[in-house]
């Protein structure tokens, strides 16, 4: 029957072997776990077979079965004891901070650029930043433009070889005019003139052609923002500069300006220029003198020695008519600034603008003159607009036209096409006389009176005219001026 030796039992659960549970014919589960060995009745299988022992539990006089496994083969393994590492609590402190600022750093910057996407932004690749310009153009205002004088300085180039020397200003490069005066032009006609637009899209590696008159306050210490160190700092630079290249001083207007090569080292704010990533106060705050930007460049002194300046957005905006850059490019930012201007549709807005470009644009004739005759076609456009306004709310004068178009009796114009429209309607009586006819029927067809007309265009051409402008007024001359502009236009 059953055994009550525990001896395998007791060496299958010290072994780690535990029996499978499985659940008896009265449907109740057998507790190994809660079972002591003493409860557990092992049978010694003589009558069954010893390929297949089977292990007997008594638990409160309930059988149950579950067939034996041997035990694990696998030895067990020890986990390492890995102790919590000893910090100072001063560096535990520092670590969490730093933590703590780059997670509000990032926040910080997705929050700047989550507000800039509810801003308007601005990129001088595709755009002119009149804004930039507003100070400079007010103090024009009420300014009149001559263009044939801007023509003419447009068509007049720099100083060349051969020609009058008398004009230029060797100040403060005196001991320099003998090595300066037979020196090769700077410029080209290749060369165009930057405006700030231009400078800001200029990228490493780029050169360029700094021209700098004395008045600039790098070389003036009475100016705003000049001192005499920096004057004494920019003279030997330039004098360095001139020494290991020699170009010949270049006038404009009456101007003398010391030209010298630059190259562009770095452009800190070009990718935000180029991304469109710069709102209205970042750009003006930019180009201001204090706290503003500017592209860093190399200055040749000679002797394979160089120095790195900061040139200011600042100089381009308030300066231009003491500092010019020049470089050889093939675009030109004259389709912006017309496009700029085409807004504005009247001559009071438009002339100071144009006048502050072409101060901007002072010295470059391929930008110069495209610009003039910019103006000239807007100006022509708005005195015909104006003409046309004026023409269309006056009143049409009937005494003038009684007193210069009356035909007399005797006119043979006027009696043949009287003649001619009596014998219709005579005709048209006769054939409806002493016979009854509708009272709606009209006398004169449409096409006789399709013919009368064309009679009176045929025999009285410009009256016919007349009557046609009297009765298609607005039509008529919309339309003639429509053609009249494009042809404007395309000259």
């Amino acid at each position: 029957m059953f055994s009550t030796t525990p001896n395998k039992a007791e060496q299958s659960h010290q072994n780690g072997s535990f029996p499978i549970v499985t659940h008896s014919d009265h449907g109740k589960r057998n507790d190994v776990l809660n079972s002591s060995a003493s409860e557990i009745n092992i049978d010694n299988g003589d009558d069954d077979d010893d390929e297949d022992p089977m292990i007997y539990y008594h638990d409160c006089s309930v059988a149950y079965q579950s067939p034996q496994h041997s035990p694990s083969k696998i030895p067990a393994v020890v986990p390492p004891v890995i102790y919590s590492p000893k910090l100072d609590n001063i560096k535990l402190r520092t670590d969490l901070t730093t933590v703590q600022v780059e997670k509000r750093a990032r926040a910080s910057d997705h929050a700047i650029k989550a507000h800039k996407k509810r801003q308007t932004l601005y990129s001088p690749q595709d755009s002119i930043l009149l804004f930039l310009r507003n100070k400079h153009i007010e103090a024009l205002h009420g300014s009149s433009l001559h263009s044939s004088n801007h023509f003419k300085r447009g068509y007049m180039k720099f100083c060349l070889n051969g020609e009058r020397r008398s004009g230029i200003t060797w100040k403060p490069f005196l001991d320099m005019k003998d090595q300066l005066e037979d020196a090769p032009c700077a410029l080209s006609m290749f060369h165009q003139r930057l405006i700030v637009e231009d400078f800001m899209l200029l990228e490493p590696g780029d050169s360029l052609i700094c021209l700098m008159s004395s008045a600039h306050y790098m070389l003036n210490a009475s100016a705003p923002y000049g001192s005499k160190s920096l004057s004494n700092h920019w003279k030997t630079t330039i004098k360095f500069a001139l020494e290991s290249l020699p170009l010949k001083p270049v006038v404009f207007s009456g101007i003398t300006y010391f030209p010298f090569t630059i190259d562009v080292h770095s452009n800190p704010s070009y990718n935000n220029f180029v991304d469109k990533n710069m709102t209205k106060s970042e750009i003006e705050h930019l180009c201001t003198y204090k706290g503003g930007g500017g592209i860093y460049c190399n200055i040749s002194l000679g002797k394979g020695s160089t120095c790195r300046e900061l040139f200011k957005f600042y100089d381009l905006i308030n300066c231009y008519h003491s500092i010019q850059f020049w470089k050889i490019q093939l675009s030109s930012q004259i389709p912006n600034v017309k496009a700029c201007l085409r807004h504005y549709k009247d001559i009071p807005s438009l002339a100071p603008r144009v006048l502050h470009f072409l101060n901007e644009f002072e010295g470059d004739s391929s930008s110069t003159l495209p610009l003039v005759q910019y103006y000239e076609l807007r100006v022509k456009d708005m005195e015909s607009d104006a003409k046309f306004t004026t023409y269309k709310a006056s009143a049409i004068s009937s005494n003038k036209l009684i007193a210069n178009f009356s035909l007399t009796d005797d006119d043979t114009r006027l009696a043949e096409f009287r003649d001619y429209v009596e014998d219709i309607t005579k005709s048209a009586v006769m054939k409806v006389y002493g016979n009854f006819v509708d009272f709606t029927s009209p006398l004169l067809s449409q096409s006789e009176l399709s013919m009368m007309a064309n009679k009176f265009k045929l025999t009285l051409t410009e009256y016919y005219q007349i009557i046609i402008v009297l009765l298609n007024k607005m039509t008529l001359l919309e339309t003639t001026w429509t053609i009249t502009a494009r042809i404007c236009r395309q000259d």
